[in-house]
């Protein structure tokens, strides 16, 4: 989540699900792990989202900006995930803790470089067929807006889906008002 690990996505499809024997088959931890994801997805309402692997790497697989929002929305209820995705870095460490990696956020607007004010975080996404994808999320006066960004590719800025989320959460704060209920 921090770094945008697809090797991280891929072990934890490998080490989450357990092979078994269904009728003499053996099932691919990966294949069952997508699986989960996909049936997940329709249970919180993603109605135009198909997994096709556990990192999204595969073009096969689709989505929608608005299923994307409601996966971040929904993710925000987890402690742990807020937690991950507000993070500029993190240090790993191997299991003796000799040797450590520092990895960084691929959110730049978690990031001093592009701080964004009342920034929760998100995830960051690429393949050459989608571009630079950001779905990313802030907070402000109580009020929580998420955005998604699809596509952007600029060769001279790498920066350029922050860029864009940056200013639709600008627009959102600066136009939307909220009713107390």
């Amino acid at each position: 989540l921090i770094h945008s690990g697809n090797d991280a996505a891929y072990a934890l499809a490998q080490q989450s699900t357990t092979i078994t024997k269904d009728d003499n088959t053996l099932h691919n931890p990966v294949d069952t792990f997508v699986s989960l994801m996909n049936n997940k997805a329709i249970q919180i309402g993603l109605t135009d989202t198909t997994y096709k692997d556990p990192a999204g790497l595969d073009d096969q697989g689709m989505s929608t900006a608005r299923d994307q929002g409601l996966l971040v929305a929904y993710a925000l209820g987890n402690d742990s995930f807020k937690k991950i995705i507000t993070m500029p870095d993190a240090v790993l460490y191997s299991t003796d803790m000799k040797i450590s990696h520092v990895i960084d956020n691929s959110n730049r607007l978690v990031k001093a470089e592009m701080y964004y004010q009342g920034i929760i975080g998100g995830k960051t996404g690429f393949t050459p067929t989608a571009g630079h994808n950001l779905v990313t999320a802030a907070q402000r006066d109580g009020h929580t807006l998420v955005v998604v960004i699809f596509n952007t590719y600029d060769r001279v800025n790498k920066a350029a889906s922050a860029i864009e989320a940056r200013k639709l959460l600008d627009w959102g704060f600066d136009n939307f008002s909220w009713l107390q209920l």
